[in-house]
């Protein structure tokens, strides 16, 4: 903005930038600037306003809209790829090959020799039980 005396002589500038001013072209709007005069009031005779550059923007009525199929998927898109990780996993943990069907495989072969040991031990404390000692007299 400038601004002159009623001689035509500038006498203050403003520089501030304005945004949201739609101005169809050939056609006028007002706006406000705010700034603090250098001078009193009565000293303002005339401005001009001097527009350094415009932004073309595209008017649009409405919001654009998506399928509703496409709504779905971007609601429910995270929550159904999560459930897919999970049950690939799951899948994966069971099959025979895995590893951990083949440490329950592991400790199921260690428990049935350890049954097989505590069995043997068990035949030996009831041999040597019913086996004589040396000191005992029949």
């Amino acid at each position: 903005m400038r601004y002159y005396d009623a001689k035509d002589a500038l006498i203050d500038t403003v520089t501030q930038q304005v945004y949201q001013v739609e101005v169809p072209p050939h056609e006028e709007v007002g706006f406000r600037v705010y700034a603090d005069a250098a001078h009193l009031k009565e000293a303002y005779a005339k401005q001009s306003v001097r527009v350094v550059s415009v932004g073309a923007t595209k008017k649009t009525n409405k919001p654009e809209e998506r399928p509703l199929l496409m709504e779905i998927l971007v609601a429910w898109g995270p929550m159904l790829l999560l459930i897919g990780v999970w049950i690939f996993f799951m899948r994966k943990i069971n099959r025979k090959d895995s590893p951990q069907a083949q440490s329950l495989r592991l400790i199921e072969q260690q428990n049935a020799l350890f049954d097989a040991q505590n069995k043997l031990l068990e035949r030996l404390a009831v041999a040597a039980e019913q086996r004589p000692q040396p000191g005992d007299r029949a």
